[in-house]
C-alpha cells in the first residue's frame, strides 16, 4: 500500500512541476493540463486520499504530536531518509473544525512547498459537468481582483498559513470578501489554496475571480485563476458526495 501510495505521490508532484515548464508552451487550458492529475486519483488508493494529504517537517515536532498522529493511524507515510511525514487530514479529525483547529495549531510545521499539489488537487474542478456550468458563467457576473490586490484589501497577512482565510459570505448571499477565522457557515479559502496555484503553475500576478453556482447540488461561490494560457476553477465541493466525508465540503479547511 505505502509503495502505491509513493508512486502516486511522485506522480502527482512531478506532474505540477512539469506545469510550470510547459506554461509557457502550452496553450490548452486546465482541463488538458491536469491529465496527471486525474491519472493519479484513479489509482485504487482508498485510505489515505491523495486529496487529505499535508506534508509536515518531522523537525522541532513536539512529542505530544507525534503521540497524537500516531495513535489517530494519520501518518500515511514516512518515507526513509527524508525529513517529512505525509499525514493524512482525515485521520487526524473526523470533523471540519477538528481538522481546521489542528492546521491552525501545527501550520508552522507544514511543509508547504511539497503540500502544494495536494492543497491544490482538493479544490481543482476538473469534470466535464462542472466544467461547463463555470465555463458558461457570464463575464458580467465575476467579481475580479488580481491576488496582491484582493490580499491587500482585506489585509491577509502574507505567506502560507492557516490562521486565517479568505471569507466570501454564505454561498447564496452576495460576494464581499473579507478576512476571518475558519467559518463552517460561509464559503472560504485559506492563503494556501491561492499560493499552491499560483507555484504549481509558474504564474506571475494572476486574475482572481469569483462567481457563484450550484455544483453537484450544492450552492457554492468557485475561483477562477487566470493568467497567459492558465485557465483553473476551484472550489471546495470538488469532490463527489459518495465517498466517506460528509458532504463535500470537508476541504474547505485547505
Amino acid at each position: 500500500m505505502k509503495r502505491v501510495l509513493f508512486f502516486a505521490i511522485t506522480l502527482l508532484i512531478v506532474s505540477c512541476n512539469n506545469k510550470k515548464e510547459e506554461h509557457e508552451e502550452n496553450k490548452n487550458e486546465q482541463d488538458s493540463k491536469t491529465e496527471n492529475l486525474d491519472e493519479a486519483e484513479e489509482i485504487d488508493v482508498n485510505k489515505p486520499d491523495l486529496q487529505s494529504l499535508i506534508v509536515v517537517n518531522k523537525t522541532n515536532l513536539s512529542t505530544t504530536t507525534l503521540n497524537g498522529l500516531n495513535n489517530n493511524n494519520a501518518i500515511a507515510l514516512d518515507v526513509p531518509g527524508m525529513n517529512i511525514y505525509y499525514v493524512d487530514l482525515l485521520s487526524v479529525s473526523n470533523t471540519e473544525a477538528g481538522i481546521a483547529a489542528w492546521l491552525k495549531n501545527h501550520d508552522t510545521h507544514i511543509n508547504f512547498g511539497l503540500s502544494s499539489p495536494f492543497i491544490e488537487v482538493a479544490h481543482n474542478l476538473r469534470a466535464a459537468g462542472d466544467l461547463a456550468i463555470v465555463r458558461n458563467i457570464p463575464e458580467n457576473q465575476y467579481k475580479k481582483y488580481t491576488w496582491p490586490q484582493l490580499a491587500n484589501q482585506v489585509n491577509l497577512s502574507a505567506g502560507n498559513h492557516y490562521q486565517e482565510y479568505l471569507n466570501l459570505g454564505p454561498a447564496n448571499g452576495s460576494i464581499n470578501p473579507y478576512k476571518s477565522g475558519f467559518d463552517q457557515n460561509n464559503v472560504i479559502y485559506s492563503t494556501a489554496l491561492f499560493n499552491s496555484i499560483i507555484a504549481n503553475h509558474g504564474l506571475s500576478n494572476p486574475e482572481i475571480a469569483f462567481a457563484k453556482a450550484t455544483l453537484r447540488n450544492y450552492p457554492t461561490i468557485f475561483i477562477r485563476v487566470k493568467e497567459g494560457s492558465f485557465t483553473g476553477y476551484y472550489d471546495f465541493t470538488h469532490r463527489p458526495p459518495d465517498k466517506q466525508i460528509t458532504k463535500d465540503v470537508t476541504y474547505k479547511f485547505l
